[in-house]
């Protein structure tokens, strides 16, 4: 199904969409629609009549429109079709917003790794817990809200684990831990998701560390998608998850006793529609 349309349409108003700052008149104020500064648009087809393109994005029930600056404007003698037309349109559109976005194609979405981080935590000595992270992953989703089905993969660098302490970190680099020299990577992989209602809540998976692989659940806290707070027209979909493993199961068995077996995991995601919608058409 299509999720993205555009429709060329007249507008009757008595605000003059040429004029004003940056961004056009919305129906919908938190898209930012681009009306294409420094294009040649049209003059109305007469006062308060302005040619015009609607945007939809079916999955988020949004809806807005910019300047037309290339579409063919229309014949004086066809006038009352198109306004005919217009009218259709609207009428269309006001149903088309209704639609539900569980009912778009399974989309892709790329991790935003400036926003996503997998922490540990463990057991030392019986006294407190020390925390790690990695500063480096990738990777991709893709969310069928329709099916209720999902996959993902995460690649995480293994060298780049941060615990606060540059002695410790090289430690955990070797081959008693993470032997990052032979194992550059870790992996997460996972084509079960769980969703409860258009919420995900869970993802079974595999872990691959040091070569080894073994089933992992990340059980997600939260999860949203929608438009970006801040890049109001690049679609995002993003939450916080959990997992807990035993550390000999990847063949980390250095230490026992003054480290502890159970490792809980904790990940931050963002992760960015792939092939950004912005007004125009053109993806990023």
């Amino acid at each position: 199904m299509c999720q993205k349309l555009k429709f060329l349409a007249l507008i009757r108003t008595d605000f003059d969409p040429f004029m004003g700052s940056a961004a056009p008149t919305q129906l919908n104020p938190s898209i930012d629609w681009n009306k294409g500064q420094g294009v040649p648009r049209y003059p109305p087809v007469e006062p308060g009549v302005y040619p015009v393109i609607i945007h939809v994005d079916l999955r988020s029930n949004l809806i807005g429109y910019s300047i037309a600056s290339q579409a063919p404007m229309p014949r004086e003698e066809n006038l009352m079709k198109t306004l005919i037309l217009r009218t259709i349109l609207i009428a269309g559109l006001l149903g088309v917003i209704l639609v539900s976005p569980a009912q778009a194609a399974p989309e892709k979405f790329v991790i935003d790794s400036t926003h996503t981080y997998p922490f540990f935590e463990i057991n030392h000595l019986g006294w407190s817990t020390m925390h790690g992270f990695f500063r480096k992953v990738r990777g991709t989703a893709t969310l069928d809200f329709t099916a209720k089905q999902g996959s993902a993969e995460i690649i995480i660098d293994a060298n780049s684990l941060d615990t606060g302490d540059p002695a410790r970190d090289e430690r955990l680099r070797d081959e008693d831990f993470f032997a990052v020299a032979q194992y550059p990577t870790l992996t997460f992989k996972s084509d079960r998701f769980t969703f409860n209602g258009d919420k995900l809540v869970k993802a079974d998976g595999q872990l691959t560390l040091r070569g080894i692989s073994q089933p992992v659940t990340l059980n997600f806290i939260q999860f949203k998608c929608g438009f970006h707070a801040l890049y109001k027209i690049k679609y995002y979909c993003a939450g916080d998850a959990t997992a807990t493993l035993n550390r000999s199961d990847f063949g980390i068995t250095a230490y026992p006793g003054a480290i502890g077996e159970q490792v809980k995991l904790s990940i931050e995601v963002e992760a960015a529609q792939e092939g950004q919608f912005r007004a125009g058409g053109s993806d990023n």
